[in-house]
């Protein structure tokens, strides 16, 4: 499994929770770059303002999918959780850009909303380049950055995508100093208001990458949690070991692999496939 598995392992020795596996693909193994494609969770097709999905939502455009079921597996780790409350509010982060960070967090947000108990709020904390508006067909004329700057009141910034039980605020146009925004008390407290507000909600929030903004470690500080998303064979060890230092282990859940091809020969049935897997 290479660096990335060096440093789960030392992930696993050094949390007193012992973390699960689990596995997600997307339909069909992912193609190189160069080779005439680009992985499942990075290709988009989807037209923002029109209101339809994009493909990559693969909790719905493939329900019956390993990646769709496995997804519910991560939905279960969070509303089933092994000890203490449920956490409310997720932070879902990467070291890295292009690691599959804001497919994780639009999918799962998804599969929440299609819980029996459940319902989410999507909030694009990616300032700098927003893509939740693109998962869900939305605009991004307004969002998170207004009401960070005091322009607009939240209520009018919320979108319905069609998507039952989920609501989404997305970014916003792009703000001169973004990290000065998400580590203000306007945010720390629209964090707090979103968690208190409602019982049967849970928060999911897509960020920015550790290593190259200050951004996910502010936020952190807010969260309950923290989902962390790694690309197998293109992470270095060195910068996970660092951001999950950066986020605080005991705020870590657990880590998404994307990209994770299974080995052949003990998985003979899903044969050249590519993964994503969750561990925590």
């Amino acid at each position: 499994m290479g660096k990335i598995a060096d440093a789960l392992e030392k992930f696993n020795r050094e949390k007193k929770t012992p973390l699960s596996t689990h596995s997600i693909h997307p339909e069909g193994p992912p193609k190189k770059e160069g080779a005439g494609g680009k992985d499942p969770s990075e290709a988009s097709t989807s037209v923002p303002g029109t209101g339809a999905l994009d493909p990559r939502l693969i909790v719905f455009t493939q329900p019956r999918s390993l990646a769709s079921e496995h997804f519910k597996l991560l939905r279960a780790r969070l509303i089933n959780p092994r000890q203490g409350p449920v956490p409310r509010v997720v932070m879902v982060s990467s070291a890295m850009d292009k690691e599959g960070k804001s497919f994780v967090a639009a999918n799962l947000a998804a599969s929440v909303a299609q819980s029996l108990e459940y319902h989410a709020l999507l909030i694009d904390c990616d300032l700098r380049k927003p893509s939740a508006h693109i998962y869900y067909g939305q605009n991004n004329d307004e969002g998170l950055s207004d009401y960070l700057q005091g322009r607009t009141p939240l209520p009018r910034l919320l979108k319905r995508p069609p998507v039952e039980k989920l609501s989404l605020l997305t970014a916003g146009p792009p703000p001169n100093k973004p990290s000065d925004l998400l580590s203000s008390a306007r945010m720390a407290d629209l964090i707090e208001e979103v968690r208190s507000r409602y019982p049967d909600r849970l928060v999911i929030l897509d960020t920015t990458p550790v290593q190259l903004t200050s951004e996910p470690v502010n936020l952190a500080r807010f969260v309950d949690t923290v989902i962390f998303v790694v690309r197998y064979g293109k992470s270095k060890r060195e910068l996970v070991e660092d951001s999950i230092e950066r986020l605080g282990r005991g705020k870590i859940l657990g880590v998404v692999f994307n990209a994770f091809e299974i080995p052949p020969r003990k998985y003979s049935y899903f044969r050249s496939k590519k993964y994503y897997g969750y561990y925590g």
